[in-house]
C-alpha cells in the first residue's frame, strides 16, 4: 500500500515536491542509463519527463516485498506507464505519439522514506513506439551529449555505490529437506521458503492436513520428484474419485521419524480449499502434470514456470472447471519446461478471470485452439518458442 500510494501521489497527483520527504537527500537511483544521486536529481528528472509527456501515468500492477524495519523493507514494483509525446525533450521533437511500456522499480525504504533504488524501464519500447530506431536514437543521444568520451555511461557494477541497503531480499540459506512435521502446524496460512537450497520432494502430509493453507511458495530451490496431485486441486469430475484404493508413501523430511510411513488414500478428500497461490518455478521437478486433477476454484496463481523439467502433455482435466461455479484463476504458468502435444480446448473454461497464460519455451504442437477467444479477460498470452502452427 505504501509503494502504490506514494507512486500515485507523485505521478497521478503531480506531487513532485513530496519527493523531498519520500526520497532521502542522497538516495542513489540506478538504471541502465547510469546513476542519479539525491532527491533533487530525481525531482529534476521527474519534472523533465512531465514536461515532455504531460499526461504520463504510472499504473501499479503488482508489488512484492520482504525485509524488516531495522534492515529496510525491500519492494519490487511492476508498473505499466503510458504517455503522449506532446513536447520536445530527451526523446527529440514532439511526435504526438503514445507509448505504453513496463517498468520495474526495486526500492528499499526505512522510516517512511526510500533510501536505495534500482530501476529498469523499457527504453527500447518507448523509442520504437515513438517511431524511431533504437540504434539510431542511441547514436544521436551519444552525439548530443558530446560524443563517446563525454556522454553519460551506461550503468555497470564497477560504478555502483553503497546506498545503504544490506539485506538479501527473499534469499535464504536453508538446506536439507522440507520436514513432514510442518503438517502439524494446523493453523499455517503461508509456506514461503523461496530461494534456498532445499532438496527432496514435497511431503504429502501437507496436502492432507493443512486445510488453512493459502500460499505454497518454494521458488528457486533444488526440489525434485513429480508434482503432488493435491497441489493442483481436487480430483477432476472425470476421474474415479470414489476409489478407496490406498498407497503407502514414505514421508520426506529431516525430523526424528524419517522412516515413518503414512498410508494415504490415493483420492482422499481434498482439504486445501483455501489454497490460492502455488509458486514452484525454478526447481527440478520432473514427470507429467497430474491427469486426475482440476485447478481448484480458489486458485489464483499456479506457477511451475521459470525452469523445471516437466514432460508429457497438458491434461484436459487441468482446465475442466465447472462452468457453473465462479473460479478465481488469474495466472497459469508452465514456461520453460518440456511439455508437448496440443493446448487442450478446455482452456476456454477459464473465461471470466484468467489474465496470464504462459507456456513459453516448451514443445507444444498443433494449432492454437479457438477456445482461447473465450478468455475475455486475458491480458498476457505467452506461447513463443514452441512448435505451434
Amino acid at each position: 500500500d505504501y509503494i502504490l500510494g506514494i507512486t500515485q501521489e507523485i505521478w497521478e497527483g503531480r506531487g513532485i515536491g513530496t519527493l523531498n520527504h519520500y526520497y532521502t537527500e542522497d538516495i542513489p537511483v540506478r538504471s541502465p542509463m547510469g546513476i542519479q544521486r539525491g532527491n533533487e536529481a530525481v525531482m529534476a528528472a521527474t519534472m523533465g519527463t512531465l514536461y515532455e509527456f504531460p499526461d504520463r501515468e504510472l499504473l501499479g500492477e503488482d508489488v512484492i516485498w520482504s525485509g524488516d524495519p531495522e534492515t529496510g523493507l525491500l519492494s519490487s514494483h511492476r508498473i505499466i506507464t503510458t504517455a503522449t509525446h506532446a513536447r520536445d525533450g530527451a526523446f527529440g521533437p514532439a511526435t504526438g505519439k503514445k507509448f505504453k511500456v513496463r517498468v520495474i522499480a526495486d526500492c528499499a525504504a526505512k522510516d517512511n522514506a526510500i533510501f536505495d533504488e534500482w530501476l529498469v524501464r523499457d527504453y527500447g519500447g518507448i523509442v520504437r513506439q515513438l517511431g524511431m530506431d533504437p540504434k539510431t536514437y542511441a547514436a544521436d543521444l551519444i552525439a548530443r551529449e558530446g560524443g563517446p568520451d563525454k556522454c553519460g555511461k551506461p550503468f555497470t557494477p564497477a560504478m555502483d555505490i553503497d546506498g545503504g541497503y544490506h539485506g538479501t531480499g527473499n534469499d535464504n540459506d536453508l538446506m536439507g529437506t522440507i520436514p513432514f512435521e510442518i503438517s502439524w502446524l494446523s493453523d499455517l496460512r503461508e509456506l514461503n521458503l523461496n530461494r534456498g537450497y532445499l532438496h527432496g520432494t514435497i511431503p504429502d502430509q501437507i496436502g492432507s492436513k493443512l486445510s488453512n493453507l493459502r500460499l505454497i511458495q518454494l521458488f528457486a530451490n533444488e526440489l525434485t520428484g513429480t508434482i503432488p496431485p493435491w497441489i493442483i486441486g481436487p480430483p477432476s469430475s472425470s476421474s474415479n474419485s470414489g476409489s478407496s484404493s490406498t498407497a503407502t508413501t514414505t514421508t520426506n523430511g529431516g525430523g526424528a521419524n524419517d522412516d515413518e510411513e503414512a498410508t494415504m488414500p490415493m483420492e482422499e478428500e481434498y482439504v486445501l480449499t483455501n489454497l490460492d497461490r502455488v509458486l514452484l518455478g525454478a526447481n527440478y521437478f520432473t514427470g507429467m502434470i497430474p491427469t486426475s486433477r482440476t485447478i481448484s476454484k480458489a486458485m489464483a496463481r499456479l506457477q511451475f514456470g521459470g525452469g523445471n523439467f516437466l514432460t508429457g502433455t497438458i491434461p484436459e482435466e487441468l482446465f475442466d472447471i465447472d462452468e457453473e461455479e465462479t473460479n478465481s484463476i488469474y495466472a497459469v504458468s508452465f514456461s520453460n519446461n518440456m511439455l508437448s502435444g496440443p493446448i487442450p480446448t478446455t482452456v476456454g473454461k477459464l473465461s471470466g478471470s484468467l489474465r496470464i497464460f504462459d507456456f513459453n519455451n516448451n514443445i507444444l504442437t498443433g494449432s492454437i485452439p479457438s477456445e482461447i477467444g473465450l478468455l475475455t479477460e486475458l491480458r498476457d498470452l505467452y506461447l513463443r518458442d514452441n512448435e505451434l502452427r
